[in-house]
Order: C-alpha cells, then structure tokens, then sequence
C-alpha cells in the first residue's frame, strides 16, 4: 500500500510539473462577473434550445466534458460538440442555475418521452477560461441531485 501511495504522489508531482504554466493557473483564473453572467445565459439558451452552432461557439478548443462516474470523456470542440448533438439534444432540457466547488452550474432537468414533466437529470459545473467553457462536468448520480436539492420536477 505504501508503495502504490508512493508512486501516485511522484506521478502527480511529474505531471504537475510538465503541465505549462497556463494550464497549471486555469482554473484560477478570475473571470468578469458580467462576461460570466452573459456566458452562462448563452449556455443556458443553447442548451434548452439545443442549438449545436451556439453550444460550440461557447466552447474553448480544448474543451473536455466528464460525466463522473461514467468512465467516458470526450475532449476538443468537435467531439464535444459532437457529443451534445447526437446525444444530449435529443432529449429536451430546462437548466437551473446553482454553484458547486466554487464553480457556476446549473441543475439540469430532462423530459422523457411519454412524460410531460422536466425530472432531475443531473448537475453540470463549468470552468471557464478567456471567455470559454473548458470543461463541462456533468454529475449523473441521484445522489448528486439531491445533495443539491433538485426539486423532483421542474416546470
């Protein structure tokens, strides 16, 4: 046990350390209030009306989009974007803005088909740089939701 402990500590020293200094410093970034306000309502109105050319316009090239615990990831725009239009905007939406680990999120609320409710469908948290969305993490789990108080549906 010791050992393994030993090696993840050296591993994430060498990749913190080969990682540039951009990289290192993005997520503390400070972001204008205004610019993230009006970022965020972009994301929103995209995503709800689920407009892939919006979505993607959003996006910082290098974007990356998780889905703890799912051990799927994609990373750059056109994968990314790729991702939102093939899966994510076949169903429809209704976002709700929250925070989560300091970062802006939102609630997300899904309408099945056949139901004529929005039911929690999970909670996305976004970092953003220079203006863009660099990741996109989107926690599926009920546990989250509730943790987060997500109402049972969504009008």
């Amino acid at each position: 046990m010791a050992s393994v402990n030993s090696a993840l500590q050296r591993s994430r020293q060498r990749v913190r350390a080969k990682k540039p200094a951009t990289v290192q410093s993005r997520e503390m970034l400070r972001v204008d209030a205004q610019e993230l306000e009006l970022l965020l309502q972009a994301f929103v109105s995209a995503w709800e009306c689920r407009d892939v050319t919006a979505m993607v316009n959003l996006l910082a090239d290098d974007v990356r989009f998780t889905m703890p615990p799912l051990p799927a990831w994609f990373s750059g725009r056109e994968f990314v974007g790729k991702f939102f239009a093939e899966r994510v905007f076949e169903t429809p939406w209704r976002l709700h803005s929250l925070r989560g680990n300091g970062q802006p999120g939102f609630a997300c609320y899904l309408k099945q088909a056949g139901d004529d409710r929005f039911r929690p469908g999970g909670v996305v948290l976004l970092s953003v740089y220079d203006g863009h969305i660099a990741a996109i993490d989107s926690f599926l789990d009920p546990a989250v939701c509730r943790r987060f108080g997500m109402r049972d549906e969504f009008h």
